[in-house]
C-alpha cells in the first residue's frame, strides 16, 4: 500500500500537498479503480485538510477518490474497517442514478472473514422464497460490488455496520441485522441471542420473508428443508448423543442443542469486553448465556476468565470429551489428553443461517472423537502465562 511517507517538517507544515501527489502517483503506477485514503494519528492530530488534498487529487486522475479519518462510526467494531466502507457508502455509494434490483436482497459476510461459501446455503434457501440476491460480500470484492449494493431492497448483516444504517437513511434500502442484544433486550428472550441451528435459522429466515413480503413461499421452504436436516442428523448425531463438551460463551447453544451433546462447561473470558462493554452489560450476558442453557438442559458449570489450570481441575471432575478452543492453544488440552475442536476456524467458515451448518458440526466433532490424542513434544514444552491466560 503507498503512503505518503511524513517526515518531521511534514508535520510541523502539513502534508496536504504531499498527500494529493501521493494519490496522483499511485493513480499512475497502479491504474486502480478506487484509491482508499486512510488517515493515521499524526494527520489527525496536525488537522490535515484532507478533504481539500482528496478534491484537488481527484481533479486529476481517472477514478473515484474516498477517504477515511476514523471518526464516521464512533465506538463501531471494528472501528477501521467501519469507518472504511461508512466512507464509501457516504462518498460513492449512496447516490441518486440507481437502477434498482426490485425484490433483491444483499447478504453482508464480516469483512475480515471474506468468506462468501458459507452464506451460500441462505443464499438458496431465500432463492427458493423467490427473494433474488442482488450482492455477497465480502469475498474478492470489487468496487462494482460496492457501487451496486444500492440496488438492492434489504441488507442482511450478521452484526451491526454503520453504513448499512447509512443506507437505509439515504437510500431508504432496508436493513436486518441477524444477530445483536437489541433482539434478546426487546423481549429479555434468550432463544433470541442466536440466529443459528435449526430453530435461529428458521426464525430469521422467517424474518426476512415478513420484510421482503414473501411468507407464504417461506413456510414451505423453511418447512421441507428443515425436515430433511433433522432426518439427517438422527443418524449423523447418533453417536454424539450425551458427549460432553466446553465451549466459550458466544459460540451458538443452538447448534449444540441440535447434535444432542451435553454442554457441561460453559467459559466466559470478558477480558477483552471491558474496553467497550460495561459491567451490567457483562452480567446481562452472562445470565442470558445461562438462561439459553437452561432452556435447552443444559447444566453448565460457568468458569469465569479461569487459568489453565483452572479449567484442567473442571474438565477433568466433568469428564470432558471434547473442549471448543481457539488451535493455538489447544496443544495445552491435547497434551492432557483432552480433543479439541478449533472454535474460531468453525464459527469463521462454517457457522451461517441455514439448516446444514448443524449437519457439518456433527462431522467435525465426529471427526475430532476419532482422532488419537497425542501430545506434540515441541509444544508441550511451552507454557501459558498466568496473568494473560490465553498467552503461552
Amino acid at each position: 500500500s503507498p503512503c505518503t511517507n511524513l517526515n518531521n517538517v511534514d508535520v510541523v507544515y502539513g502534508a496536504e500537498d504531499k498527500l494529493t501527489d501521493a494519490i496522483v502517483e499511485a493513480y499512475q503506477r497502479y491504474s486502480p479503480k478506487l484509491v482508499m485514503v486512510i488517515t493515521t494519528c499524526t494527520t489527525d492530530l496536525i488537522g490535515d485538510d484532507i478533504h481539500s488534498a482528496v478534491q484537488k487529487a481527484r481533479e486529476k486522475i481517472g477514478c473515484d477518490v474516498v477517504y477515511s479519518t476514523g471518526d464516521f462510526v464512533g465506538k463501531s467494531r471494528p472501528v477501521g474497517i467501519q469507518d472504511s466502507l461508512y466512507a464509501l457508502c457516504d462518498q460513492l455509494i449512496c447516490r441518486d442514478d440507481v437502477e434498482k434490483n426490485e425484490g433483491s436482497v444483499n447478504l453482508i459476510n464480516s469483512p475480515t472473514q471474506r468468506n462468501a461459501n458459507k452464506l451460500m446455503e441462505m443464499a438458496s434457501l431465500l432463492s427458493k422464497m423467490g427473494i433474488k440476491i442482488n450482492k455477497i460480500l465480502f469475498d474478492h470484492t470489487t468496487t462494482k460490488d460496492m457501487m451496486d449494493l444500492a440496488q438492492a431492497d434489504l441488507n442482511i448483516t450478521g452484526y451491526r455496520m454503520s453504513w448499512a444504517e447509512l443506507m437505509k437513511a439515504r437510500m431508504n434500502v432496508e436493513y436486518c441485522q441477524i444477530t445483536g442484544w437489541h433482539r434478546y433486550n426487546k423481549e429479555k428472550n434468550p432463544e433470541m441471542i442466536s440466529p443459528y441451528g435449526l430453530a435461529g435459522s428458521s426464525r430469521v429466515l422467517e424474518e426476512i420473508a415478513r420484510i421482503m413480503g414473501r411468507e407464504g413461499e417461506a413456510e414451505s421452504v423453511i418447512k421441507k428443508n428443515r425436515s430433511a436436516a433433522e432426518e439427517l442428523l438422527k443418524t449423523a448425531s447418533k453417536e454424539l448423543q450425551g458427549i460432553k463438551v466446553a465451549v466459550p460463551v458466544g459460540f451458538s447453544l443452538n447448534l449444540l442443542k441440535d447434535i444432542g451433546v451435553n454442554v457441561a462447561v460453559l467459559i466466559y473470558r470478558t477480558q477483552t469486553l471491558t474496553h467497550g462493554v460495561t459491567e451490567k452489560a457483562i452480567r446481562e450476558i452472562e445470565r442470558a448465556n445461562l438462561g439459553l442453557a437452561e432452556i435447552y438442559d443444559f447444566h453448565p458449570e460457568l468458569l469465569v476468565n479461569p487459568t489453565p489450570k483452572d479449567e484442567l481441575v473442571v474438565f477433568k471432575k466433568q469428564k470432558i470429551d471434547l473442549v471448543m478452543a481457539p488451535a493455538k492453544i489447544a496443544h495445552f488440552y491435547n497434551r492432557e489428553g483432552i480433543r479439541t475442536v478449533d472454535v474460531n476456524d468453525f464459527t469463521q467458515t462454517k457457522m451461517s443461517v441455514g439448516f446444514l451448518p448443524s449437519l457439518e458440526l456433527c462431522r467435525v466433532f465426529r471427526e475430532a472423537l476419532g482422532r488419537t490424542s497425542v501430545a506434540s513434544p515441541l509444544l508441550g514444552l511451552m507454557e501459558f502465562d498466568e496473568g494473560i491466560s490465553n498467552l503461552t
